[in-house]
């Protein structure tokens, strides 16, 4: 999976903190496997959501790869958490 962020003015789209899109090519496979691919990144975003810190407005949008739609769901929640970190969006937890 990849992830592109973008940091939005604030007069953008006031009220919305964060804005997230999901995406999958025709190259990770037909559309049942785009769809899974899709419904899995769903599935990462909605049990993270109360983890992510909000300071300023945000566009994420995560791109499905190959291995998203078989990957066990372990190795993408990982992934996932990883890619988080990098972007420093992660609480931090005592």
């Amino acid at each position: 999976m990849h992830v592109q962020l973008r940091e939005r003015l604030a007069d953008e789209d006031p009220g919305v903190m964060l804005r997230i899109g999901f995406t999958a090519t025709r190259r990770i496979g037909n559309a049942v496997t785009r769809n899974r691919a899709r419904r899995r990144l769903c599935a990462l975003v909605n049990q993270t959501a109360p983890t992510l810190k909000l300071f300023r407005p945000l566009d994420l949008v995560f791109i499905a790869t190959s291995t998203t739609a078989t990957a066990s769901f372990l190795d993408l929640t990982h992934d996932f958490f990883h890619t988080l970190k990098h972007f420093n969006l992660l609480e931090k937890t005592l």
